[in-house]
């Protein structure tokens, strides 16, 4: 069985700020987190509003398939359970996007029953399931394999105790390994075109150490059809962010020390007042005291990019780095002009743009363990704004939401 997995590809400020003081990486810096809509890897023209999903990854023989599970270690029904995982991830991901409404329909065809890709459906049938679901697009999966891997391995840890005696203990540690390969074909039966073409490999693991035996420590693991259920489930939500805009979450960190009226714009962006806190950063920019300012001059570009003004908040990152020399102005300007340009994209995207036939080649990636891809929110929070006019540079100047779903008959593991 194979192994291949998606990329991933921030906005168009529709943004709700969670705010949360942390101790991250960056040290003593709070953090907040920005949810931004993210584009997809390429646009869908635009009369494409519903997309229904389908699983063609059945296997044409049973007994064949079975007779792989036996050779290869796999549950009964593995494949087809992981199957469906992958096409619940993807319908996951499309309820969280305001782009598209998204049909699952449960409907299962027989296919390769491997990795290797099918011919396509014919145009006919398309059309077909198409009228039956009310959709405008397939978006189906076309191949699908799976294989799970686990060992443990020993480990003399050597210490010594209060009295200088060399003390020798064991441990164990386990570890299990997923791997899942997806082809999906997206179907567009108005101009008789497949959109997109694209193989794909999943790959995730799970690590776990015992001090007891190696028997304890491999328990301590997911079972294989958990396992497989978790790492479908990713694959398939990976897949919806390729062809759909995805709310995702963007970190950024800000200054809370320097003095009093710091601490006092700290509190107001807790509070999610970000023209409050603006007002005050805004008058220690000029501050004598030209670390305060330059702090200053960085957060007022977080206040301007949580309000949408991205134009702003690429003047104040930049003027923080160029005039006060503070390191991460730059690093967070590079941030911002990229999300200028994703802004476009979404707006493109949005709208619906004209696309030729895609057909790309197998993509990896590598999950560890305790990872979470899944999106997280469809539509516009409460609270949360749009990229907006530009007022506060340094110069003066869809769809029916529906409930997140979780890989079916999976426990996931502690």
């Amino acid at each position: 069985m194979k192994n291949t997995i998606p990329s991933r590809s921030p906005f168009m400020v529709l943004v709700i700020i969670a705010l949360f003081a942390s101790q991250l990486l960056t040290g003593c810096m709070p953090s907040t987190k920005l949810q931004i809509l993210q584009p997809a890897e390429f646009a869908l023209p635009d009369h494409i509003e519903v997309i229904a999903t389908v699983n063609r990854s059945v296997p044409p023989k049973k007994f064949g398939n079975v007779v792989e599970g036996v050779l290869t270690g796999e549950t009964i029904n593995q494949d087809r359970f992981g199957a469906k995982n992958a096409i619940d991830g993807l319908t996951d991901a499309l309820t969280k996007t305001p782009r598209f409404e998204v049909k699952h329909t449960d409907l299962e065809l027989k296919g390769s029953g491997n990795a290797k890709l099918p011919t396509p459906i014919s145009w006919t049938q398309i059309e077909k399931l198409c009228n039956k679901y009310g959709a405008d697009a397939l978006a189906v999966l076309e191949s699908y394999d799976s294989d799970t891997h686990s060992f443990c391995n020993e480990r003399i840890n050597k210490s010594k105790n209060s009295e200088g005696v060399e003390v020798i203990t064991r441990s164990f540690d386990a570890c299990m390994q997923s791997r899942v390969h997806l082809g999906w074909r997206l179907y567009d039966p108005k101009t008789k075109m497949i959109l997109d073409e694209f193989g794909v490999t999943e790959n995730r693991e799970w690590n776990k150490s015992s001090n007891d035996t190696e028997a304890a420590a491999m328990r301590l693991l997911p079972t294989k059809t958990n396992s497989v259920n978790l790492t479908s489930f990713d694959a398939g939500v990976q897949y919806g962010m390729r062809i759909a805009p995805t709310w995702v979450f963007a970190n950024r960190v800000f200054y809370k020390k320097g003095n009093d009226g710091m601490k006092k714009a700290f509190r107001s962006a807790m509070a999610q007042d970000w023209k409050g806190a603006a007002e005050i950063w805004r008058q220690m920019v000029n501050n004598p005291d030209r670390k305060l300012a330059g702090r200053a001059t960085y957060n007022m570009a977080l206040a301007c990019e949580a309000e949408g003004k991205l134009t702003s908040a690429l003047d104040w990152a930049q003027k923080s780095y160029t005039e006060f020399n503070i390191k991460r102005g730059r690093q967070y300007a590079d941030e911002i002009r990229q999300r200028i340009q994703e802004v476009e994209m979404v707006r493109q995207q949005m709208e619906g743009t004209k696309v030729e036939p895609r057909n790309t080649g197998p993509k990896t990636r590598v999950i560890p363990s305790g990872t979470t891809t899944t999106p997280s929110g469809r539509t516009a929070p409460s609270g949360t704004t749009t990229p907006s006019s530009e007022t506060t540079s340094p110069s003066g100047g869809g769809s029916k939401k529906r409930g997140q779903t979780r890989p079916q008959g999976t426990i996931p593991p502690n």
